[in-house]
């Protein structure tokens, strides 16, 4: 079963004190990824972004599964695993534990047996996007609004690499969007259509 929870549906409670903990902390995570890339992106611009990707997620509270994902620990994973059992139609839809399982991970377990799990099982889910982002020239973006590559005049691009997030556990339907939107715009400029 897949499921999408919110940021509330993950913290419950904590969701705030969570919240006010990251947006304390965006300066110093967009100074840390700016030098570990090498300062291919600068501080500002990865602030800017992680700041579009907090709104997303704290204000909008629209469902990403996968952000929560990437920075697996216990905690999230237990957060995760009891909203799962508590979601409405559990009983009804849940026959049966695949992964972890509670032989591997029973309920309740403690925090060392998640980490333990984690350490051993967890893989995330990645996808690559972002190597030819969309987004202005001047801070390393590749193409612009309507996917034409900086440049050139008929050159388009429609795929993950023009994605700078990843909006789901999957990319396809947001790559089927993004095609549709592309095609949308070359039929709008031909004299084809």
């Amino acid at each position: 079963m897949v499921v999408y929870p919110n940021v509330d549906d993950i913290f419950g409670d904590k969701a705030q004190s969570i919240a006010d903990a990251v947006t304390n902390n965006i300066s110093q995570y967009a100074q840390r990824v700016s030098a570990a890339s090498g300062n291919t992106m600068k501080n500002m611009d990865l602030q800017t972004l992680f700041n579009v990707q907090y709104d997303l997620i704290f204000k909008q509270k629209i469902p990403r599964r996968l952000v929560f994902k990437t920075v697996a620990t216990a905690f999230i994973a237990q957060a995760e695993y009891r909203s799962h059992k508590r979601l409405p139609v559990a009983e009804t839809l849940i026959q049966q534990e695949t992964l972890p399982g509670y032989t591997a991970v029973p309920e309740g377990a403690s925090d060392d047996v998640w980490k333990q799990w984690l350490v051993t099982h967890y893989r995330s889910n990645f996808h690559p996007i972002g190597t030819a982002a969309m987004m202005p020239r001047d801070i390393g973006g590749v193409v612009d609004v309507n996917h034409t590559v900086y440049g050139t005049a008929k050159v388009r691009l429609a795929d993950a690499s023009a994605l700078l997030f990843q909006v789901c556990g999957h990319l396809v339907s947001t790559l089927y969007v993004e095609a549709e939107r592309v095609a949308d715009v070359i039929k709008s400029q031909s004299p084809l259509f």
